[in-house]
């Protein structure tokens, strides 16, 4: 069966919107935003989609995931478009790469660079959909007192393939988030050491939170009983907390 054809694209008038949907290719995208020069600051979305990629490298009957090193190479393009567009003085106001269609005892871990050259962006963030790939936050978690969201109002945290060890990893992208509208959080389900989030105290409060879509193992169910009391404005509540 062939592949379907994708391509990565740069749309938009006054403000632009990268879609990279072929990351073998991102560098190419690259290259068009350095061109770009100062007007790089009218990116304000950046999607990335790796659906393609590990449907081609499934076919192949010979196929081998990606090293660290190797996915390393395939971040690069994309740390030179976020830094660029700081560069620029601009600021992304979405952000999306999610971890779907990526099987969890496969390894992706993104470089600490790309994670540095995402927070830059975080003053302005207004949409962060991001997911974590398999133990990827255990060297992520090494820049933990930069996150802040101050702006992010739609927040996805996709946290199946990290393992327990990354908690507070995790935990940290929802405590400074007062414009939080819309969270989606989603974490493994099984209830043993190794892979749930322990020690998750849903201590936090989201003055404007409207929706809320939680799955997971619920391993505090006092706590997240509190947490949804404190927000009685919720008005969307999909909610699949498994446990006692």
């Amino acid at each position: 069966m062939s592949t379907p054809t994708v391509s990565n694209t740069i749309e938009g008038d006054d403000e632009l919107s990268i879609n990279i949907c072929d990351i073998t290719t991102a560098q190419s995208v690259a290259d068009q935003v350095l061109k770009l020069g100062k007007q790089a600051a009218k990116i304000t979305s950046l999607h990335i989609d790796l659906s393609s990629y590990i449907s081609a490298r499934m076919q192949l009957e010979s196929s081998t995931f990606p090293d660290d090193t190797k996915a390393s190479t395939l971040c690069l393009p994309i740390i030179d478009i976020l830094a660029f567009i700081r560069r620029s003085n601009g600021g992304l106001k979405s952000f999306t790469w999610l971890a779907r269609w990526y099987h969890y005892s496969k390894e992706f871990t993104r470089p600490l660079t790309f994670w540095a050259a995402l927070y830059d962006h975080a003053p302005t963030l207004e949409t962060l959909h991001i997911g974590f790939f398999h133990h990827e936050p255990h060297d992520a978690a090494a820049l933990l007192p930069r996150i802040r969201l101050p702006a992010v109002a739609r927040l996805r945290l996709d946290a199946i393939y990290e393992d327990g060890g990354g908690r507070s990893f995790t935990v940290a992208f929802l405590c400074d988030c007062p414009e939080l509208e819309d969270l989606h959080l989603s974490w493994a389900e099984c209830d043993t050491d190794a892979s749930r989030m322990q020690s998750v105290t849903w201590s936090w409060t989201f003055p404007k939170l409207r929706k809320l879509y939680a799955h997971g193992w619920n391993f505090a169910p006092n706590a997240y009983s509190r947490f949804l009391e404190r927000h009685p404005e919720v008005k969307v509540r999909r909610v699949f907390v498994y446990g006692d």
